[in-house]
């Protein structure tokens, strides 16, 4: 090889080393250029990050505080529930207390009661020691229970009569002597002395001896022990035919004045006590023999002895048929009224009454059964299914 080919060769190496170079500076640049571009997208990143756990921070600290809050009122709400509970059990516990307190002098005071009886050797207790009415029994011990005691006078037979304690009528509780119970509904009743049995539809009935074709009263007497000034009681009866409830041919307490019931005591003279008339029906076909009771109306007055001392009621709601039994609708049980008439189911409240007498007495009672008309309209009756007396 020559000499310059030598040195041309020589002068070709620098070049190729700068080059070289050149391209490794590029690559480092770009590799930079990369790294920096890298950096800023991972700062980014944090950044975002960074931001991403503060609110979730955020969040979980809001959450923990409605949490907090939401138990916070649970608790008040528990402990306000709590104290409602406490203050009714409170309260309840005094309500106790007090109702013991109350049993308790109620019971102390039947005790001392008791004793005083005792000592008093109550009458009505023993045949040999009877108490003169039921009202004695019960003044001598106030808190003697219902039940049957000697009751009569030394020149009266002694009886084992029932006494109500508990019953009121007129105002009036305890002390009432049972005078007469009478339901034909039960098995084996039988009718009492002057009625006669009836049996239409199935029930079991006691009307008077002369039947639904004849006028006249049927009479039953209550044989009463010791005095008594107030009557307390209910008849139910029923309905057969054309009852014209006050209108009569009879004018006297001593005759058949009403189509229905008379109650009265001793028997020259008799003494009203009550009267249960039986009307024609709702419909008002022949006014004179409607029930007084209605508003407006020209029924047929009661006799001045009865005033207002009565009970009215039909049991035919449509116009009467004659000779026909009205099974359906009870006399003077309070119920079964229609409009016209209304205002007697309300007249003196039946089914009860109450009469408090002008004076005491001793008179036994009677009770009458009486039909006054039979005309070319047909036969009419009144026949009585309950019978429930007191006297006091």
């Amino acid at each position: 090889m020559d000499r310059n080919a030598l040195i041309q060769d020589n002068s070709n190496e620098p070049n190729s080393v700068t080059r070289d170079d050149d391209q490794q500076v590029s690559r480092v640049r770009k590799q930079g250029l990369n790294t920096k571009c890298t950096c800023k997208r991972n700062a980014k990143l944090l950044l975002y990050i960074g931001v991403a756990l503060t609110l979730l921070l955020a969040l979980i600290g809001l959450a923990v505080s409605i949490s907090e809050a939401q138990n916070n009122a649970s608790l008040k709400e528990d402990l306000l529930n709590a104290a409602q509970k406490i203050s009714s059990l409170e309260e309840s516990t005094l309500q106790n207390v007090s109702s013991l307190n109350k049993k308790l002098a109620n019971t102390i005071q039947k005790v001392s009661v008791l004793e005083v009886a005792i000592f008093n050797h109550c009458l009505g207790s023993e045949p040999d020691s009877p108490a003169i009415s039921c009202q004695q029994v019960l003044d001598c011990n106030p808190i003697a229970s219902q039940g049957y005691y000697w009751i009569g006078t030394a020149d009266e037979d002694v009886k084992l009569q029932f006494c109500d304690m508990e019953r009121t009528c007129g105002g009036v509780t305890g002390g009432w002597l049972h005078l007469i119970s009478l339901d034909m509904r039960e098995f084996g009743t039988s009718c009492p002395t002057g009625l006669t049995l009836r049996t239409h539809l199935g029930k079991k009935l006691c009307g008077k001896p002369q039947g639904a074709s004849a006028e006249g009263c049927g009479s039953v007497l209550f044989n009463t022990i010791g005095e008594y000034d107030k009557v307390c009681g209910m008849i139910i009866g029923y309905q057969y035919g054309n009852t014209d409830s006050f209108r009569a041919q009879h004018i006297s307490i001593d005759g058949a004045y009403l189509d229905g019931v008379s109650l009265t005591h001793g028997e020259n003279p008799r003494h009203h006590i009550w009267s249960f008339a039986a009307a024609l029906d709702e419909v008002g076909t022949y006014p004179p023999s409607n029930c007084p009771c209605i508003s407006g109306t020209s029924a047929t007055p009661p006799l001045v002895f009865v005033g207002n001392d009565y009970f009215c009621d039909t049991g035919s709601s449509s116009r009467f048929v004659s000779n026909r039994f009205y099974g359906d609708d009870p006399l003077w049980d309070g119920a079964g009224c229609e409009s016209t008439s209304v205002t007697c189911c309300s007249f003196n409240n039946p089914p009860w009454f109450y009469k408090q007498l002008s004076a005491s007495t001793d008179n036994n009672m009677e009770m009458r059964v009486c039909a006054n008309r039979v005309g070319v309209n047909g036969a009419e009756d009144v026949l009585i299914e309950q019978i429930e007396i007191y006297v006091h």
